[in-house]
């Protein structure tokens, strides 16, 4: 029977899956909750050999699925700098009526991401 095999724990292997199901299931709640990867990739390394594949599954999924998220914020958050900047650097080196206007509309947009630009707006 499934139950008299033990596993490296000690644990029957049902017993040990189990354990190993329910603490993959915690890690993923938590890292749903918390959008970190980081307690699910640890709890799988130590859970995946124990738990049971569809749970493996389902935790490598939600890891993924975290890890793109994070990686789309990162990538959002850089080109918004990028455009903080290049409307600070427009602000900076405007000397034209126009050019003023056309950099003051563009930096508008992002009222409150970057103090430097939030002071040159003010003067």
């Amino acid at each position: 029977a499934d139950g008299a095999l033990a596993s490296e724990d000690g644990l029957p292997r049902s017993a040990a899956a189990a354990s190993a199901d329910e603490a993959l299931k915690l890690a993923m709640q938590l890292a749903n909750e918390s959008a970190d990867p980081q307690p699910l990739i640890t709890s799988l390394d130590k859970h995946r050999a124990a738990a049971s594949e569809p749970v493996v599954s389902a935790a490598r999924l939600v890891r993924d699925r975290i890890k793109e998220k994070r990686k789309q914020a990162s990538l959002k958050q850089r080109k918004s700098h990028a455009s903080v900047m290049q409307s600070l650097g427009q602000l900076q080196s405007a000397n034209e009526v126009s050019a003023i206007r056309a950099a003051v509309a563009s930096a508008e947009r992002h009222i409150g991401t970057m103090p430097a630009l939030d002071l040159e707006l003010a003067s």
